[in-house]
């Protein structure tokens, strides 16, 4: 059994010094040596309009082999802190997102209690309290929006559209939290309508380490302040979502895949939300596709996933 990695797709991550102990794994240069034949392969990110000049993409779908996918992790607050080795990240099979394969229905609790522990991350309970909807944004060429722009022809649209169907159920602030990567056309005619406005915070979003790897991966003090005055978050897939529900606020997922979606309400419940929602079975599901990045080069995460497309 033979899986590849592309060295070139992990030096953007930071993990150019990746390499796997595990013997079915390895890490190759594609410029070296393209067309690699393998079993498998590991790609990081999904296919999107951003990566049709890689190659590499094109030559593993072509293949017909099944892949993995390697993305940043579901649960990151707190979650780049020590040595890289600790961080966790995701992998599953064809997609990152729900049509992803992880192994991981009906998962024991043992890893959402080690990353809970590792995270320092607190569930709280279900709360009807708050004053704004904060709707969380995404970058415009995100590989996980490429759904929202072919459903909606832009974010522009999607948040526009978004913010009509809220004013159907509630008159509540909307405060609009972008990254530092959105588009300012993307939310420039929102900010136009009625009880509509902008965080003052979004910039504010340091680093952990001093590096731009883990710049802009959590949301700073400025959205966790956001967070704790918000009546209810509506967002496509971000992973702000994950932190919402672990706060009790409820939430609204609107891409049908998003991995919250289990634990989300509907827009037309966002003034009356059920509040009993059941989160523990879909945390423990959720800690199986997170895995650090040492268990990753030594093949704990592969031999979980062996076989299991």
């Amino acid at each position: 059994m033979k899986v590849l990695a592309f060295k070139h797709h992990f030096n953007g991550s930071g993990l150019s010094q990746i390499e796997f102990s595990h013997p079915e794994l390895q890490v190759v240069d594609w410029w070296d040596n393209p067309y690699p034949n393998a079993d498998h392969y590991i790609l990081v990110n999904i296919i999107c309009d951003k990566f049709k000049e890689d190659p590499v993409y094109e030559f593993v779908i072509d293949s017909k082999k099944p892949y993995l996918i390697f993305e940043t992790a579901v649960f990151k607050r707190n979650a780049r802190q020590g040595n890289w080795k600790t961080w966790h990240w995701r992998l599953g099979w064809w997609h990152l997102l729900g049509p992803g394969k992880f192994n991981n229905k009906n998962s024991p609790p043992d890893r959402w209690e080690r990353i809970k522990a590792q995270q320092d991350l607190h569930v709280l309970p279900w709360r009807k309290r708050g004053e704004h909807i904060l709707i969380p944004l995404q970058k415009n060429n995100d590989s996980v929006v490429q759904s929202m722009m072919n459903r909606y022809g832009s974010m522009r649209n999607w948040l526009n559209t978004t913010i009509q169907e809220i004013r159907k159920y509630t008159d509540r602030p909307i405060l609009i939290r972008p990254t530092v990567k959105t588009n300012k056309l993307s939310y420039r005619d929102a900010l136009n309508m009625p009880g509509v406005s902008i965080s003052k915070t979004y910039t504010d979003n340091p680093s952990t380490d001093g590096t731009k790897f883990t710049k802009n991966i959590e949301g700073g003090p400025g959205l966790l302040t956001e967070l704790a005055d918000a009546w209810a978050v509506v967002g496509y897939n971000t992973s702000t979502l994950f932190e919402s529900i672990m706060d009790g606020i409820p939430t609204v997922s609107l891409d049908p895949d998003a991995l919250t979606r289990p634990c989300s309400i509907s827009i037309d419940q966002i003034e009356d939300p059920p509040m009993d929602i059941e989160r523990e079975q879909w945390l423990y599901d959720m800690a199986y596709i997170s895995w650090s990045m040492e268990e990753i080069q030594q093949g704990v995460a592969w031999e979980h996933l062996k076989g299991k497309y």
